[in-house]
């Protein structure tokens, strides 16, 4: 299969980045509209405020020269003592009016002068209603007079009434305004943050479309890897099966067909030693020394074939091919061994593929103990219970680097001893696992337990 690489850059990563960007963006434009309206509004209802207590000051100018008047009116009519007492209150009320609505409006340049207008008019008129109330208490004025005063004080009214009534209709129309401005600047945030909202819900949609096909695309992706992982392992697992046939057949092949063979030569040899001609000189010692090494021979072939399927494997268990390699292998590498197993040898025998599992484990385990480790002792832990048996190796050598147990823990870049061990454990259900530190390393295998006759019952 030819791999081709990509001639221009993938760009799938970047969409949802960008599609992130364009949506903060828009939330931070959300953010500052809201932002810019909260203020906005907060600024438009402090100035509407300010116009509503203009407008009242308005009126309580209005009001307060009105009071005066009519204390004023109610003396001169009726003779009212007590109306007679509010008018200096009703006088300063409004005074005291006209200056609150000068603080007011100290911003406002053209109604701080059309406010003076209007407290030189206030001033006039309640003097002319002062005048006409000591007049009237000094009785030496006469009605031509009083009607004048009323003509003079009803034209001064009348001009303060229309200056404040202007500076009232002024509000009113810088409230309307005001109101008109913060109304066409609510709808027109409304409508960008409506149209803002639309834009990052289209663009969320968007994006989770393309995140939802994301995940698609990686669940079918895992799903093929899955499936050539399956396959790979059922390949891996046949492979050992052949690999363990093959050893079988050879082991076989080398006890009947070579064992034989040698059998033979040194019957042949032993023969050929009794005759008369090979009594004297060398040729009695060459034939001795010729014997020797086909027993040398024999015993190195015997060997072998038991290393490549013990014999013993298959016709008293696992416990005693366990014990007859461990001895073997402590004669070969002078490595002590220290072998723990249950005190019941005649317990149920397991599966043939269990003890052949467990047999390669404790091979393949012993072997890289040989090469790797530098140990001079291992302890070696076989347990069988109803729940399952486990097998337990633990040299007291250097340990595997961190980036050696790095590897085997993540299942890359493992040596094929390893990985032959590990695959053959999983397919029969169960776990391998290695720690290892300066101290030494230890390997624990857990299998189901699978016994013999199950297998058995179930093939039959």
């Amino acid at each position: 299969m030819d791999w081709a690489l990509p001639t221009r850059p993938d760009l799938s990563l970047k969409r949802p980045f960008l599609l992130f960007a364009i949506i903060l963006m828009l939330l931070v434009a959300i953010g500052v509209a809201g932002y810019r309206v909260a203020t906005e509004g907060i600024i438009s209802r402090e100035w509407m405020i300010h116009t509503f207590k203009v407008q009242s000051a308005i009126q309580d100018v209005r009001l307060a020269i009105s009071n005066a008047a009519a204390d004023r009116r109610e003396y001169l009519q009726l003779g009212d003592i007590p109306s007679l007492k509010d008018f200096p209150k009703s006088r300063d009320q409004a005074m005291e009016a006209i200056q609150r609505l000068r603080s007011l409006t100290v911003d406002d340049a053209q109604e701080q002068e059309m406010l003076s207008h209007v407290e030189a008019l206030a001033i006039e008129r309640m003097d002319l209603l002062q005048d006409s109330i000591d007049g009237s208490q000094l009785r030496h004025e006469t009605l031509a007079d009083q009607s004048g005063m009323e003509v003079k004080g009803l034209q001064l009214s009348q001009k303060i009434s229309h200056s404040l009534q202007t500076m009232y209709d002024n509000e009113q129309v810088l409230l309307q305004s005001r109101q008109q401005t913060s109304k066409q600047m609510y709808e027109g945030t409304v409508i960008v943050l409506i149209i803002s909202f639309l834009l990052a819900f289209a663009l969320l949609a968007s994006n989770f479309y393309f995140l939802y096909g994301e995940v698609r695309r990686r669940r079918a992706t895992e799903k093929t890897l899955r499936a050539v992982g399956d396959s790979y392992r059922r390949l891996s697992t046949r492979l050992l099966e052949l690999q363990d046939e093959e050893r079988r057949k050879l082991a076989r092949e080398l006890h009947d067909s070579v064992g034989q063979y040698l059998a033979l030569l040194k019957m042949t040899l032993v023969r050929i030693a009794t005759l008369p001609a090979c009594q004297g000189g060398n040729g009695r010692d060459m034939l001795g020394e010729a014997v020797q090494w086909t027993d040398r021979t024999i015993t190195e072939v015997r060997t072998v074939s038991h290393l490549l399927h013990p014999p013993m494997l298959d016709e008293v268990g696992f416990l005693s091919a366990c014990r007859w390699y461990i001895e073997e292998f402590g004669k070969r590498s002078g490595i002590q061994v220290n072998l723990g197993l249950p005190e019941d040898e005649n317990a149920e025998r397991l599966s043939p593929e269990t003890e052949l599992v467990l047999f390669r484990a404790l091979q393949e385990g012993l072997t890289n103990v040989h090469r790797h480790s530098a140990t001079r002792k291992v302890d070696i832990t076989f347990l069988h219970s109803p729940d399952g048996v486990k097998l337990t190796l633990h040299d007291y050598g250097h340990g595997m680097s961190a980036e050696s147990l790095k590897r085997f823990q993540s299942g890359i870049g493992i040596g094929v001893g390893l990985a032959g061990m590990r695959e053959r454990v999983a397919e029969l259900g169960g776990s391998m696992r290695i720690d290892s530190d300066s101290r030494g390393t230890t390997v624990y295998i857990s299998l189901p337990a699978v016994m013999r006759k199950n297998v058995q019952a179930g093939a039959a």
